[in-house]
């Protein structure tokens, strides 16, 4: 045996059996984005256990978005701006990028 083997041996046997911790994600997202706000940290704390994820939050706003948008939806070729435009277009490619996403995540 090389010289090294039987501290490796031993180092080995003493690392445990089996290692299992809990990963909580609202423990890391809440602490991660409340660290940030310049709210009230518990409250945003309770917001995304008792309520809805950031992830769930921004999903209803996309979907009200959509509702309003489809609802207003302008003509591209109207006399808008070539920047209200893009803004327009931008937010129908997030939604089909969300939306694919989605869709895979599914399947």
């Amino acid at each position: 045996m090389p010289p090294w083997w039987d501290a490796w041996h031993e180092f080995v046997r003493s690392a445990p059996a089996r290692l299992t911790q809990s990963i909580l994600p609202w423990s890391f997202s809440a602490f991660q984005f409340t660290n940030e706000i310049q709210g009230d940290p518990e409250i945003e704390y309770k917001i995304l256990t008792r309520v809805a994820g950031y992830g769930s939050q921004l999903g209803t706003l996309m979907d009200f978005l959509q509702v309003l948008a489809e609802r207003i939806r302008p003509d591209i070729r109207s006399q808008q701006s070539d920047v209200d435009r893009y803004k327009v277009l931008k937010f129908y490619h997030l939604l089909e990028k969300i939306d694919r996403v989605k869709g895979q995540a599914t399947e």
